[in-house]
C-alpha cells in the first residue's frame, strides 16, 4: 500500500517555524493526507475555488491523462475502503 511505503520512507507533511519561533514538525503521511494530495487539481494546472476547478495560470506537473487515471482509481474505491482479498487457508 502506498501510504505504508511513504511512512516507511519517513515522508511527512510540511514542517515550518511559527511566527513565535516554535518549530512545527510535519506528521507522517496518512490516507487522508494522501487523498487530499491526489485530489488537488493544482498538479494538473487548475485551481479550485469554492469547489469548482478553473484553468490556472501555472504549468501542470502531471498530464491530464495521468490525472484522469488517478481520479478514476480514487472514484472506484469511495471513502478509501479497501476491497477485501480472499486468501487461501
Amino acid at each position: 500500500m502506498l501510504v505504508q511505503q511513504l511512512r516507511l520512507e519517513g515522508i511527512t507533511s510540511k514542517s515550518w517555524i511559527s511566527q513565535s519561533g516554535k518549530d512545527r514538525v510535519g506528521k507522517l503521511i496518512d490516507k487522508g493526507a494522501l487523498y487530499k494530495i491526489l485530489n488537488n487539481p493544482i498538479y494538473v494546472g487548475d485551481i479550485r475555488h469554492k469547489g469548482v476547478a478553473y484553468p490556472g495560470e501555472h504549468e501542470a506537473i502531471v498530464t491530464r491523462g495521468q490525472w484522469e487515471v488517478v481520479q478514476t482509481a480514487l472514484a472506484s474505491k469511495p471513502n478509501g475502503v479497501s476491497i477485501p482479498v480472499q486468501r487461501d487457508r
